[in-house]
């Protein structure tokens, strides 16, 4: 057993999230660092069952993550996640978003590893309201 320690640095020159894998005696396993634009931003961090760290955040108009390809919002603020192997390399990054403004309540992992995140989308009339159920497959 361990744990993982998430820090986002918002220096607008050179936005980064770090990942620190800790073992159970506190040593330092991993660390890794990951540029982001300015526009995006991890907020939560869960764990699977296999030591992999996956970070929820939320971005507007585009974001980049490390190396992935980037993605482009839907309109408003869409969430954004992260998967990273047990290591600390980044496995892949992925958002969902429609054209009102997403939020997020909570976030998971199921037994197989798919990604589960509880939403809300909010109109920008805030007329509407609606909450999601999500399940992203790795």
């Amino acid at each position: 057993a361990g744990a993982v320690v998430f820090t986002r640095e918002d220096d607008p020159r050179a936005p980064s999230e770090t990942l620190q894998g800790l073992a159970a005696d506190g040593s330092s396993a991993w660390i890794t660092s990951t540029t982001v634009s300015w526009s995006a931003g991890g907020t939560s961090v869960v764990v699977d069952g296999r030591a992999a760290p996956v970070v929820l955040g939320n971005f507007t108009d585009s974001a980049t993550f490390g190396s992935a390809p980037p993605l482009t919002s839907a309109g408003g603020v869409d969430l954004a996640y992260q998967v990273f192997d047990s290591t600390g390399h980044l496995v892949s990054a992925g958002s969902w978003g429609t054209p009102d403004d997403e939020k997020y309540s909570s976030l998971g992992v199921d037994s197989s590893g798919n990604v589960v995140i509880a939403t809300t989308s909010v109109a920008p009339s805030l007329d509407t309201v609606s909450v999601s159920f999500m399940n992203f497959a790795r």
